[in-house]
């Protein structure tokens, strides 16, 4: 009996490497080396300055009547499109020399809330703020609150933004001397 079932178990072993042996697969191993992620980048630069450190609107001796306009030349040199904002921050109104008796007496100052300023994209980057161009802001300096979505600003794409500011002739001398300081603060955030 011990025959027997040693028999059986030999046969059995076997049969089992036999059968193993006939149902191989096939198969094939490809592999794809250095693979890798990148982030990528948003990177402003104003007026081909990056980081923006020139004060771009400096005036003195302003009187009744004068105006001007600055234009600001924004590119996103990063790699992925950005929403672009801009704000006016940090205004401060300062008594300068005056030697004439002011007939408002405000205090620290009247500047701004005499100077009429337009925040605008110039589309056409001329400095005029034409009919169909997009207005951020029209008002007096002093009333500005921002910030102002200027729009989608796409990687390698350029655009224009421009202040006009004006005085107007009738003011007299409220503003005499009178100095009013801002920052101009553009700010780029990635696309959700």
């Amino acid at each position: 009996m011990k025959r027997i079932l040693f028999s059986v178990m030999t046969i059995a072993i076997v049969g089992a490497l036999i059968g193993g042996g006939v149902f191989a697969y096939f198969s094939d191993v490809e592999s794809s080396p250095d693979n890798s992620f990148t982030a990528g980048t948003l990177d402003l630069s104003v007026d081909n300055e990056n980081p923006w450190t020139s004060t771009k609107i400096t005036v003195s001796n302003m009187a009744p009547g004068a105006d001007g306009v600055a234009t600001m030349t924004l590119t996103n040199e990063g790699t992925i499109d950005g929403t672009l904002t801009v704000d006016l921050k940090n205004l401060s109104d300062t008594e300068g020399e005056n030697p004439e008796p002011e007939i408002n007496t405000t205090e620290p100052g009247d500047l701004s809330a005499n100077m009429d300023i337009a925040l605008w994209v110039d589309a056409n980057h001329d400095g005029v703020q034409d009919g169909g161009e997009t207005v951020l802001y029209s008002g007096k300096l002093n009333a500005e609150a921002g910030p102002y979505s200027v729009g989608t600003l796409a990687a390698s794409a350029t655009t224009y933004v421009s202040l006009n500011y004006s005085i107007d002739s009738g003011v007299g001398n409220d503003i005499q001397g009178d100095i009013s300081t801002f920052d101009i603060e553009f700010n780029l955030t990635q696309v959700p």
